[in-house]
Order: structure tokens, then sequence, then C-alpha cells
């Protein structure tokens, strides 16, 4: 029967359980950090929403530190790092970055709304003096006066 040789790991590679573990506990982590991002909307706090930005950008430089780690252990071990992982990770840091652009983007709007004083970032409706004087020019437009 052929013996499997046993290889030596390094310190990096005596860490990799702990790396996927922390991996998990930042996903887990991400869930309410989400529901936080949704509530900053809701209510317009613009500090939660950079809050997001802020753990969205440490959760993708840790995972990229996870893989490469995994990776560099991977080398001197029997296994290989799947390319799916290298994919996933590639794609999620696109997308966030396409994404987080509009929660900068929103939270500059909020920003920009709170230093004018109003409170909802849609357009204000005409007072009703406007409009009575417009309804006012039509009735005379009308009736030919």
């Amino acid at each position: 029967m052929a013996q499997i040789k046993p290889f030596n790991l390094t310190e990096v590679g005596k860490m990799l359980p702990y790396c996927y573990y922390t991996a998990i506990m930042l996903a887990v982590m991400t869930y309410p950090v989400c529901v936080f991002l949704i509530y900053s909307v809701q209510k317009r706090l613009y500090m939660g929403m950079f809050a997001y930005v802020a753990w969205v950008t440490f959760y993708d430089l840790a995972n990229c530190l996870i893989v490469a780690l995994a990776y560099r252990v991977s080398k001197e071990a029997w296994f290989s790092l799947s390319p799916l992982e290298w994919f996933g990770l590639a794609t999620r840091i696109t997308m966030d970055c396409f994404w987080l652009s509009f929660v900068i983007t929103y939270a500059l709007m909020v920003i920009e709304s709170k230093g004018q004083g109003r409170l909802s970032l849609r357009m204000r409706r005409s007072s009703r003096n406007v409009l009575e004087q417009y309804h006012r020019n039509l009735r005379c437009c009308r009736s030919g006066e």
C-alpha cells in the first residue's frame, strides 16, 4: 500500500484553518452590516452608509489576504486552490466597486440635502399661490381677455 508522504507545514500553513474560520466569521458579520445599510438609507444616515463602504473595503481586503495565504499553502501541500475561488474573489471585488459607487453617490446626495435643510430628496411641489396664479392665467387666456 502506498504511503502518503507527510509534508512540513510552515507557520503560514498552520494558520490556514484559522484563516477560513476568519472568512466565515467575516461573512456572518456582513449580514448585520447589510441590514444597517438598509436602515441608514431609510433614515438617511450618511455616516452609516460610509461605515458600510469601509466595512466592504475591509472585507474584500481580508478575503484577498485569505485567498493569497491559501494559495501559498497550497504550493507546499498536496491540494490546490480552486480557480473558482479566484474567480469568485475577482467577481466580488468588481461588483463591490460597481455598487459602492452608488452607495457613495447617494450618501453625498444625503449630505448635500442636509446642508440645504431639505428633508426630502424629491423635487418640491409648487406652492398653492403659484398654482392659483397659473390657473387664473389659463382662464384669462381661454376666455380671450
